[in-house]
């Protein structure tokens, strides 16, 4: 035998040998008792899928790894992974509807569609170690009613990650150099530009220094019915409040861009004359009202007020406009014997009726539905910093939903500011692709060895049928 084929045989022998090894450790992984229902790979590290029927769950101490939808659409209700985890594939739980608890180990990032589609969901423990969070991530979790994002988030897939959430009200966050949170939205880091408010709440409030309504900041929300900006608010992005419930916006005179909005038309939009927001009215056809035109407002509000007592009413907290209760201007007095009753009003508050315009534009976007005043369940999703601890203790308990009020202010001063926006958010990368290395080298080792087999028997072929063609030439010449 040739040098070259044994060579060959020696390479097909190794990967036949190192194969039989490989599947030999499978098998026996495989042939492990299966009375937990983890199908687990690697030695151990890997947690292939869970084939159990187990209400809770246990990932025990040694899997580094829990691959893409090891999880869906099972019956589980909790699930503990080992501290051990740290890589987790995409869509880990999706469609897993009776979910109500996770704990997550040291997970470094929550890949898309984790846990879409989990409308049981109610308790998540996010670790300190989690740095990003993918596309629709918590997609369709009915149940959460907050979210604590930890320290070390880097990047958020903020226009997808919750939505669909409809009891989500607050997602708070604190110490990060990315993200911040105010009155239960997510900004960015410096607070001037609203990323994100949540599905489920219902009124907010936004202070001075934000510059601009990003992208999808509304989108999804059908409670929110008011929303006054303040007048530091320089540029309403493209689809600000696309796809959201809102009906009356108050938009100041420092608003200088402001996009195009899909599948939003609201009753009115309060703003000044000649402006970007009056161009935006104009052109979705949606009715707007100059708050500049002393005429215009007299037609609209009908109450006799000149305009710092308009002012005074739309600007309630302005530390400028105190109320001042020897006021002969100040409608509501409580001092003033000559003012006359309303018999509409038991409490004789002299409030401006309910067909009052200037008074329903402004009212508290929280009483705009009766429906909501029945019992809710709201629920927090904790984060834990790197020993374990929880930084934020959970509340599952009913309770009625706090009364809420809107706080307004006016812009001081001309100068507006802009910010650079933020590139959108990469989804993180996840284990969905895992292949071993050892099972690459068997390949390599099979093919190489059979091509130096067959390429030396080939030739050895070839001069066998050369030698024939000779001989056989020889003896056609013998025979003439």
């Amino acid at each position: 035998m040739k040098h070259s084929t044994k060579v060959g045989w020696l390479l097909i022998t190794l990967a036949l040998i190192l194969g039989a090894f490989l599947l030999a450790g499978r098998s026996s992984l495989a042939d492990q008792p299966r009375d937990k229902g983890l199908v687990l790979g690697d030695h151990g590290k890997r947690l292939i899928r869970y084939e159990g029927n187990a209400e809770h769950v246990t990932v025990p101490t040694g899997v580094v790894t829990v691959e893409k939808k090891a999880f869906k659409g099972t019956s589980v209700q909790r699930v503990d992974f080992a501290s051990t985890v740290t890589d987790m594939g995409s869509g880990v739980f999706s469609g897993c509807k009776d979910l109500e608890q996770v704990t997550l180990g040291n997970v470094e990032a929550i890949p898309a569609d984790t846990f879409s589609d989990c409308e049981s969901l109610s308790d998540v423990t996010i670790p300190g170690t989690v740095k990003e969070i993918g596309s629709n991530a918590f997609s369709g979790c009915k149940s959460l009613g907050s979210v604590s994002l930890p320290e070390a988030i880097t990047n958020i897939d903020y226009e997808t990650a919750f939505q669909d959430c409809k009891k989500l009200n607050a997602v708070s966050i604190s110490n990060n150099s990315f993200y911040s949170t105010e009155d239960g939205s997510l900004f960015n880091a410096s607070g001037t530009r609203l990323l994100k408010v949540p599905e489920g709440k219902k009124a907010i409030s936004l202070k001075k220094g934000v510059t601009a309504i990003g992208t999808g900041a509304f989108s999804g929300n059908q409670k929110i019915k008011q929303v006054v900006l303040p007048g530091t608010v320089d540029t309403v992005e493209d689809e600000a409040f696309g796809h959201s419930g809102v009906e009356t916006l108050n938009v100041p005179e420092s608003v200088t861009q402001f996009g195009r909005q899909s599948k939003w038309k609201p009753e009115t939009i309060y703003g000044y004359g000649g402006s970007e927001a009056e161009s935006f009215a104009s052109q979705a056809n949606v009715k707007f009202v100059d708050l500049k035109a002393e005429s215009q407002l007299d037609e609209t509000y009908d109450t006799g007020e000149d305009d710092e007592d308009v002012d005074a009413r739309m600007y309630p907290d302005d530390p400028e406009d105190s109320d001042d209760p020897d006021d002969p201007g100040d409608t509501e007095d409580p001092d003033n014997p000559d003012e006359p009753d309303d018999p509409e009003d038991p409490d004789d508050e002299d409030e401006p009726g309910p067909d009052d315009p200037a008074e329903a534009h402004m009212e508290d976007p929280a009483g705009y539905d009766d429906d909501d005043d029945e019992d809710e369940e709201y629920v927090e999703v904790n984060a834990t910093d790197d020993n374990g601890a929880s930084t934020k203790k959970q509340n599952q308990t009913s309770r009625k939903p706090a009364s809420r009020t809107t706080t307004t202010r006016r812009r001081s001063g001309g100068t507006t500011v802009r910010t650079s926006q933020r590139s959108k958010d990469a989804t993180p990368k996840t284990a969905d692709i895992h292949i071993d290395p050892r099972y690459i080298l068997c390949l390599v080792l099979l093919v190489g060895g059979a091509y130096v087999v067959i390429s030396s028997q080939w030739r050895g072929i070839r001069l066998v049928k050369k030698g024939w063609e000779k001989n056989q030439k020889q003896w056609e010449d013998e025979e003439e």
